[in-house]
């Protein structure tokens, strides 16, 4: 629903920070409902100040698409790390797993206890703990991140409905796959997964289909995955995970510091300590390669970004508009842009809401504009459906027009798929060299 990128913000005296864009599709940016959820996902998360939980910064829009300005966290997520190992056949050291459990319970305490400006609880709860939501960075930090689907009591967009389900199937709890009232010990049961397919390196709940993997999760029988564990997981870590994974809410740990708590006791009786240290050099040597690549690119975009200040303090291009690689729709006869408003007139004399590009486009796909119909394009003249129609899916070249690039960028640093779906979401058209 959302793509996302990797940014830079300048500021005073070479101040420099990097971030990460996380934008609304084009295609959804018209959807009302959607962009108050994305509203609502900022607002919540950014009363979240802690080390272990992505931070996010701003909530912007530039035209009718919003934006919320993050963290950038180098690194790797959890689910990336799973898969990484199986390919190395090794596993995830065991007290590793107990260490980024612990600080995910950190990150769910925060947030299960975080109160608003007059101090009331604002009773969040994830409801998407999962490990494609865990971010490890490559210094050993582990963040818990996306609170998109999140519940809290101020949210002032919440679509959750009676048969209504959010999260990922294979991560929800027995009370989320039945729709029921769910609490904070759901995100600790989302935790208990997370434990055990580390502990494992195999899913805990995954059926041949999404009906069977709501039915395990429905049923909750964990007992034998748990007996079936390494003979190396002791059986104290054994009871925290029954505990942890017990179908009925009042059988778990009732707080994640509760949790958290279980899991330190353990390693203190082990006589085991954990640092991000010992995180970190797992990180580095999993990862290495993906470090070094990811240290290369990373100076290629310095140079390209030294050379195209350069440019600007030599005054090159002075009074021209700096063109993104990813292009705006091609300019044409009617003079409408990706952030153009539109208004339709129906033949009956009723005249539309205000929409965008994506929503006329998607009118006129479908049949919904009838050839009577007239479009009005930024509170210009009503004009037919059918002359939009032509020039929208593409119209004879004028010779007179320029015929120069619009925009150029380097293949070697973007994604040439994600170009070709700017196009096609966009209904460019036009010669790519």
């Amino acid at each position: 629903m959302a793509e996302i990128f990797r940014a830079r913000r300048f500021g005073a005296a070479g101040f420099q920070k990097e971030l990460v864009i996380k934008k609304i599709l084009p295609h959804l940016a018209d959807n009302d409902d959607f962009v108050r959820m994305f509203i609502d996902e900022a607002k919540l998360a950014v009363t979240l100040q802690h080390n272990n939980i992505v931070q996010i910064f701003d909530l912007g829009a530039v035209g009718r698409e919003y934006f919320i300005a993050m963290e950038y966290v180098a690194g790797k997520d959890l689910l990336n790390l799973l898969i990484r190992c199986t390919h190395l056949r090794i596993r995830v050291p065991q007290k590793l797993c107990i260490h980024i459990c612990m600080e995910i319970l950190r990150a769910l305490e925060a947030a299960h206890t975080a109160v608003d400006a007059r101090g009331e609880l604002l009773n969040i709860i994830h409801r998407d703990v999962s490990p494609s939501n865990v971010m490890i960075n490559y210094g050993g930090t582990v963040k818990l991140g996306d609170f998109g689907v999140a519940k809290a009591l101020a949210r002032e967009h919440e679509q959750t409905h009676s048969g209504t389900m959010k999260g990922k199937l294979g991560y929800m709890s027995p009370e989320q796959i039945t729709a029921k009232s769910v609490d904070q010990r759901s995100d600790l049961f989302g935790v208990g997964i997370i434990l055990y397919e580390m502990l494992a390196m195999t899913r805990l709940f995954k059926g041949d289909s999404e009906l069977e993997t709501m039915v395990m999760v429905r049923d909750c029988e964990t007992d034998d995955a748990v007996d079936e564990l390494p003979d190396d997981v002791p059986g104290g870590l054994r009871r925290i995970l029954r505990r942890a994974l017990a179908r009925d809410p009042d059988d778990r740990y009732q707080t994640a510091a509760e949790l958290h708590e279980a899991l330190a006791d353990l390693l203190f009786e082990g006589k085991q300590r954990i640092s991000s240290n010992e995180m970190r050099r797992f990180m580095r040597s999993v990862f290495a390669k993906e470090i070094e690549e990811e240290a290369a690119r990373h100076d290629a975009i310095e140079k390209m970004v030294g050379d195209d200040r350069d440019r600007e303090g030599d005054g090159e291009g002075e009074g021209e508009k700096a063109t993104p690689f990813l292009p705006e729709p091609v300019s044409n006869t009617l003079g409408y842009s990706r952030n153009s408003v539109f208004r339709v007139r129906r033949q009956a004399g009723q005249v539309t809401e205000p929409m965008g590009l994506t929503a006329v486009m998607q009118l006129l796909d479908s049949g919904a504009l009838e050839n009577g119909d007239l479009v009005s394009i930024d509170d210009g003249p009503f004009r037919s459906s059918r002359t939009l129609a032509a020039v929208l899916h593409g119209e004879a070249p004028d010779a007179s027009r320029d015929l120069s690039p619009q925009f150029s960028g380097r293949f070697t640093l973007h994604d040439f798929p994600r170009l070709l779906y700017r196009y096609a979401a966009t209904r460019a058209t036009g010669r790519m060299l």
